[in-house]
């Protein structure tokens, strides 16, 4: 299957990759039976031949962060209002990460006010 570079940002906790932009750049798979492919004859009229209009993604992290993405974050805040955190490790666990993104949102915004008067 052949690849498009995309760059994001990987959110350690949940795992999830969330893209932010994809630069153009392909990655074939050179099949011979895959019409993006420059392998595959342009005169082929194939039935079996396939054309793959998505591609796959060939991923890029260019931000690692330490909590949880925007949607797991919600998910986990409702859980957290319900009351279905409570009692077990893995609840615990939830909890510090939903406490870290505060502290860490913060903490970038204070370093970028410190930046405000520098000429670069």
């Amino acid at each position: 299957m052949c690849k498009e570079e995309t760059f994001g940002s990987l959110h350690r906790p949940c795992q999830h990759f969330i893209p932010q932009y994809r630069n153009g750049i392909v990655h074939y798979c050179n099949s011979p039976t895959c019409e993006n492919s420059p392998q595959h004859p342009p005169t082929c009229r194939s039935p079996r031949c396939t054309k793959r209009g998505v591609f796959g993604e060939y991923t890029k992290i260019v931000n690692v962060f330490h909590w949880y993405c925007d949607a797991c974050q919600a998910y986990y805040e409702q859980q957290e209002r319900d009351g279905l955190l409570e009692g077990n490790a893995q609840g615990q666990v939830i909890k510090s990460h939903l406490r870290a993104k505060g502290k860490g949102r913060e903490a970038a915004q204070r370093r970028m006010q410190g930046r405000e008067d520098c000429d670069w």
